[in-house]
């Protein structure tokens, strides 16, 4: 006569109520431990799920008491059963309480499943599915989890694609204050640990602004920033060249320079001391201001020359432009993009500014204030 198995609550709600049990208040008795009694270390939950279900026969009779060989495995819905349990199971008018202690965790994974049992050796069909509990599909605000063991103490795991799509999403939707993720250690090891194994960043970082990351920290480790980098050269790092021709520099204390010279032409050369590389990354130069200002506008630059060196001294330019650059407006500054030859890396980065410069009257001069470099570190913007 083929059994057939009837399961009373359902292998999720049992295993539901056992685990409301183990969390619920105690309630005094009469002697009871005092509260004062040292408490014994707290215990992880086991890997065991309680199952109850009653066995009848074709006819919808319950089998007789006695001991039954019954095999339980958990199986993937359509699929195979990863793991399994057996045992010589005691039935009490067709009802069982029992366990199965033989699954891992990472079965349970969110996927359907479903129960197969096995009864003196004839399979029962159909396989029983296993439904989700309720509070199962979320957790109760405030819910710690904490583990006294081993190995990670919550693992999640997702095998979809796309920028949306992630194993963990941590929101704080409070428009003024608040912080989605908290990360504390004690030891002396990583609050937090990052690894990709494929070739993407290991970390971005968003703002309000454009929905573009504002840093990026790439598989090398590099460091990459969307703001950029603005570094200030004062005129006192001008010399003369041997071009220099009639041409004299007169350093002042606040830093500017004054070009002063009879009529006549002449050439001076600012070096501008820039890391080749910031946050692992080159360097891309975006824009190069001169501060300047002149008597006249026929005293006047006649050529900016911007070069960069290899490092074996190998000069090459970056921008070559026949123009004045200074005002006769104080505080007016000329800027330029260079378009081309203009990053700057590990093995390139010596920079110097050369000026070509015509006095066009024996009292006229130039007043050279400083030189800005706007710096780019961010091969994505």
């Amino acid at each position: 006569m083929k059994p057939t198995i009837v399961l009373t609550r359902g292998l999720a709600i049992a295993a539901l109520i056992t685990l409301a049990l183990a969390i619920s208040p105690g309630i005094a008795h009469p002697g009871d431990a005092p509260a004062s009694r040292p408490l014994a270390a707290p215990m992880p939950l086991g890997p065991s799920i309680p199952i109850q279900g009653r066995l009848t026969d074709a006819a919808g009779h319950p089998l007789p008491t006695g001991t039954y060989d019954v095999a339980f495995e958990v199986c993937h819905s359509g699929g195979a059963c990863p793991c399994a349990d057996a045992y010589s199971l005691y039935v009490e008018n067709g009802l069982f309480s029992t366990v199965i202690s033989d699954c891992s965790a990472d079965l349970f994974d969110g996927q359907q499943l479903d129960l197969q049992i096995t009864v003196e050796g004839e399979l029962l069909t159909p396989r029983q599915p296993i439904y989700a509990s309720p509070f199962a599909w979320s957790l109760k605000p405030g819910a710690i989890i904490h583990n006294y063991g081993t190995g990670h103490a919550l693992s999640l795991v997702t095998s979809t694609t796309g920028g949306s799509n992630s194993a963990l999403h941590a929101e704080n939707s409070n428009p003024t204050s608040g912080i989605a993720i908290w990360g504390k250690a004690a030891g002396n090891d990583a609050t937090v640990v990052i690894e990709n194994l494929g070739t993407g960043a290991l970390l971005k970082g968003f703002g309000g602004d454009s929905g573009e990351d504002e840093f990026r920290i790439d598989n090398d480790g590099s460091l990459q920033v969307r703001p950029d980098t603005e570094l200030f050269f004062p005129a006192s790092l001008a010399r003369l060249t041997p071009a220099a021709g009639p041409l004299t520099l007169l350093y002042q204390p606040d830093g500017r320079v004054i070009v002063d010279g009879p009529f006549g032409n002449g050439e001076l050369q600012i070096s501008l001391p820039v890391p080749a590389v910031l946050y692992g990354q080159p360097i891309e130069i975006e824009t190069i201001t001169i501060y300047c200002q002149t008597d006249w506008m026929t005293t006047n630059t006649t050529r900016v020359a911007l070069w960069k060196q290899d490092v074996d001294g190998t000069p090459s330019l970056i921008m070559d432009l026949f123009t004045g650059v200074c005002s006769v407006t104080p505080g007016g500054g000329y800027s330029f993009s260079p378009v081309s030859n203009n990053m700057l890396d590990a093995s390139t980065g010596a920079l110097s500014l050369e000026l070509d410069i015509h006095i066009d009257y024996y009292d006229d001069e130039i007043t050279l204030g400083a030189v800005k470099l706007t710096l780019d570190t961010h091969d994505g913007y």
